[in-house]
């Protein structure tokens, strides 16, 4: 029997400044799935995923989470979240160990080993007594996901996971990333613009456009009609141009 979805987004539009930045969005996230919103820059995809935090009023429709709606249960609902939106905001005069003690004490129970732990998977042990203010953009990208791990979510939610990060960094983030979903059952949800990172990352695909989702697609039943694409590049031309696959 196909396990609850930990995240339930139903009929979702917001409009900003009379533009339609989400429209009729639907969709839901299982645990131990990586699900991709696939789309454009401006499609829609950090819209959404502000909708789901909370740092973008709800319109129309809802979004619960763990079955709590964010309308009327907003704390019960985000309590199982942890999520990087566009850039991991921190605090630069810190060091990256205090950042996460500060992150640490917005819950119960997360230890001081725990923190050390969650360093050491993100590759950032060696640094974490630094400032903040000494990282490169993808020491800080990796600092963002330790504070999103750092309470153990059961919902993941990454805006554009891998930027900033150089080749190493990718292949780690994206490994961890399948363990989180494979081996811990936690449900992700990514946003990305490049098709070859979602490609490599999901489970299942949203192509958004223009605020609307287009179409779902499991990776594993996607094959491509042609020689000179990958299969989910295939699929996205197709269906952004509106034909059916």
């Amino acid at each position: 029997m196909q396990q609850a979805p930990i995240l339930q987004i139903r009929n979702v539009s917001k409009t900003i400044q009379n533009r339609k930045v989400i429209d009729e969005l639907s969709l839901e996230v299982f645990p131990g799935e990586v699900f991709g919103l696939l789309g454009p820059n401006g499609a829609g995809k950090t819209s959404a995923i502000r909708l789901i935090v909370g740092l973008s009023t709800l319109q129309q429709g809802d979004i619960e989470i763990h079955g709590h709606s964010i309308k009327t249960d907003f704390i019960k609902a985000i309590s199982h979240v942890g999520a990087i939106i566009e850039q991991p905001d921190l605090y630069s005069y810190l060091t990256g160990y205090k950042n996460l003690l500060h992150f640490a004490r917005m819950h119960n129970n997360i230890s001081r080993d725990r923190i050390m732990e969650i360093a050491e998977i993100v590759g950032l042990s060696n640094r974490i007594h630094d400032v903040v203010n000494s990282y490169s953009l993808g020491m800080r990208q990796r600092l963002g996901m330790a504070q999103a791990l750092l309470h153990s979510p059961s919902l993941l939610i990454l805006d554009e996971p891998t930027n900033g990060l150089d080749p190493a960094g990718i292949r780690d983030t994206r490994d961890y990333i399948r363990k989180l979903a494979h081996e811990d059952n936690t449900a992700i949800l990514i946003s990305s613009h490049l098709l070859s990172e979602i490609e490599l990352l999901c489970d299942r695909v949203g192509i958004v456009q223009n605020g609307k989702l287009l179409h779902t697609l499991k990776m594993s039943e996607i094959s491509s009609s042609s020689q000179s694409k990958t299969p989910l590049e295939d699929a996205f031309l197709q269906i952004t141009r509106g034909n059916v696959i």
